[in-house]
């Protein structure tokens, strides 16, 4: 079971490479302005001074994976929309179909990638990008001697930063489970332009509430998934706010777990609510890929 479990998840990433291909490339630009930007870190460094072992180093850390999580949240949506219904495009469905493995492990090992694999492989991807980072700037920092390499040596910091980033995979992973749920249901159901059925669906549901009831639950259900975790799930700094950060505010950063916001998040009906929809929608998802072999 744990080997078939492996090859289907090798399966995904050998068929779509852009689930390790977009944080590659993320890395690849923040090197790039690293290095493009070589001379100034050290004084960017000595600007901030001690504000590092207060908690701005791990914030900045952290705030190096904002990008990352950008990216998963366009290329894992834009691969589920592609699982199903690209191997019945191709016909590849029915070779799947004469193997050994159930088309409920098949979906769900698709969701596993999506909620799991490729969280896990951003952060591998994001750790790396993070230790180069700050290798080229304790080589800036002993080259210019603008400040002591030791302000960049705070291993708590760095765990700190790490243990946020992990929490921020996965909340985004659990509060948009529906939304992936979804994604898999309309992979699995359409036959073509799955990307407008997947879009235009919503969209044209909240468009008739709105003219036949006057009401706008459902924008409101589809305003609080899309970008409800940010603001349940975690608590912002004060400079996050200031449209200018002086080295005084900077601080002030409180310590990266600080931002951690895990019982608000944990405790909300709208989590729990949407794992239930989304466990209705993958149900639903592997019901239409037993009998819907065609595209």
């Amino acid at each position: 079971m744990t080997r078939t479990a492996i090859t289907l998840l090798r399966r995904e990433f050998w068929e779509h490479p852009a689930l390790y291909f977009g944080p590659v490339i993320v890395l690849a630009l923040f090197l790039i302005a690293a290095l493009s930007d070589f001379n100034h870190i050290g004084s960017w460094v000595e600007q901030i001074g001690d504000a590092t072992a207060r908690g701005t180093l791990g914030v900045a850390l952290a705030a190096i994976g904002m990008p990352f999580v950008l990216v998963l949240l366009i290329v894992v949506p834009l691969y589920l929309l592609d699982s199903l219904y690209a191997e019945r495009k191709d016909r590849s469905i029915l070779f799947w179909k004469s193997m050994p493995v159930s088309d409920t492990a098949t979906v769900l090992s698709k969701l596993a990638v999506a909620m799991l694999a490729v969280p896990l492989a951003t952060w591998v991807i994001l750790l790396v990008t993070q230790l180069l980072l700050l290798a080229i700037a304790g080589i800036a920092l002993a080259v210019s001697d603008a400040a002591p390499v030791t302000l960049l040596l705070q291993p708590l910091a760095f765990m700190q930063a790490q243990a946020l980033v992990l929490y921020a995979l996965l909340a985004v992973s659990l509060w948009y489970a529906p939304v992936y749920g979804w994604l898999l249901l309309v992979s699995a159901w359409s036959k073509r332009a799955v990307f407008l059925w997947a879009t235009l669906t919503p969209i044209v549901a909240i468009v008739l509430e709105k003219k036949l009831l006057r009401s706008d639950y459902l924008a409101g259900w589809v305003g609080e998934r899309l970008f409800g975790v940010f603001h349940l799930g975690f608590v912002l700094p004060p400079w996050s706010r200031n449209t200018y950060t002086d080295a005084d505010t900077l601080q002030q950063s409180p310590a990266a777990t600080e931002l951690i916001n895990a019982s608000a998040l944990v405790m909300s009906a709208e989590l729990w609510i949407g794992l239930i929809v989304a466990a209705a929608f993958v149900a639903a998802a592997v019901g239409l890929r037993r009998y819907r072999d065609d595209s």
